[in-house]
């Protein structure tokens, strides 16, 4: 398993750059809060969508309630204001020679339609058009964009059946992200390619949508991809883990006072090798479910050697060493060579052994 980048670092600045500042569209607003699970916005979206009459319609406004819609699980209790964008979205003409393109191009306001129609009921003619509209805009653009995925991604939201054919032409981040939202059934082998784009941090600049959806790829691929990374996991990624204790203490409990009106001081206690070793199975047997604990080898003439954790799957044995005061550098050298010659004998499965030194 390699290093890789610093997950934590690629996640907070995915974090950061998904937020919504201000003046963002109403469908890019409501797209980025839809696409991180966010509660609490849907009504004031609808809301909006139903103040907005005459000039003040905007093809953002439907395109925002589809995500609204979508989020809630049902449509809202009087649904006339988004037939009546509908309506007027479905009246206008597009692909106009001379006239710049807008909806025509904006993937992510074509997917909100496409959700707010499979939302309502008796909205037919409305699906009919959306899905022309679809066809043309296919057309007319090169596959394998952002824009381009997502009006792919609406024709699969009108008709599921389509994902096979659409999904080859979609761009990976963008299909890991959307089955983690439930919009296709898989991702099939865009995998990799969409862990080079999230950790390249492909399209970040142009905005928190695109951020939101990198988010949402980089859990989705974090998810599933942790047993196979771990199929792959050799000694030194554990050795890794060893040498980063002191920062998994940074949360450890020593309360100067009580936290709450009814609680002790909570104080954590480290003072043998036997709590290092209770600290040490909490964070590795998560990750290695064969991990094992005090079992006794092989007697060697009057000693009967007993590790104190090990890994089987990696023939590997980890020694805790609880340094107190005024114990010398030297002695603890001479205890690690002497479980060297113990525990990585020829008649032994062992053959690594990893040193864990606190004190």
């Amino acid at each position: 398993m390699s290093d890789g980048p610093d997950l934590t670092c690629l996640r907070r600045t995915l974090e950061g750059r998904a937020e919504t500042p201000e003046g963002t569209p109403a469908h890019l607003k409501a797209f980025t809060w839809w696409m991180l699970g966010r509660r609490g916005w849907e009504v004031d979206i609808l809301n909006e969508v139903s103040s907005a009459t005459g000039a003040g319609k905007l093809p953002d406004h439907a395109a925002a309630a589809g995500f609204a819609c979508h989020a809630l699980g049902h449509a809202p209790h009087d649904s006339t204001p988004i037939q009546d964008h509908l309506e007027w979205l479905s009246a206008r003409q597009y692909f106009l020679p001379n006239r710049p393109a807008h909806l025509e191009r904006d993937g992510v306001a074509v997917l909100g339609l496409s959700l707010a129609i499979t939302t309502l009921t008796d909205v037919g003619e409305y699906r009919r058009w959306l899905d022309e509209f679809i066809t043309r805009a296919l057309g007319a653009f090169p596959v394998a964009t952002w824009e381009s995925s997502f009006i792919l991604a609406a024709r699969i939201v009108l008709d599921p059946t389509r994902e096979a054919a659409a999904l080859p032409t979609m761009s990976p981040e963008v299909a890991v992200a959307l089955r983690a939202k439930g919009l296709l059934g898989s991702y099939g082998t865009k995998g990799p390619t969409a862990w080079n784009a999230v950790a390249g941090m492909d399209g970040l600049d142009e905005g928190s949508a695109r951020a939101a959806t990198l988010l949402v790829a980089f859990d989705r691929l974090v998810a599933d991809s942790l047993p196979a990374r771990l199929a792959n996991v050799e000694v030194e990624d554990v050795r890794r883990i060893v040498r980063a204790l002191p920062r998994a203490m940074k949360r450890w409990t020593w309360d100067d006072a009580p936290k709450t009106p009814r609680s002790a001081v909570g104080r954590w206690e480290i003072e043998n090798e036997y709590h290092v070793q209770n600290m040490l199975w909490a964070i590795l047997a998560p990750l290695f479910p064969d991990l094992d604990d005090e079992e006794y080898l092989k007697s060697l003439g009057q000693l009967q050697p007993r590790y104190d954790l090990a890994i089987p799957s990696l023939d590997l044995i980890i020694e805790v060493k609880f340094i107190r005061e005024g114990k010398s550098f030297s002695k603890v050298i001479g205890e690690i060579a002497e479980d060297v010659t113990l525990y990585l004998r020829s008649d032994t499965p062992w053959r690594h052994l990893i040193p864990a030194c606190v004190g």
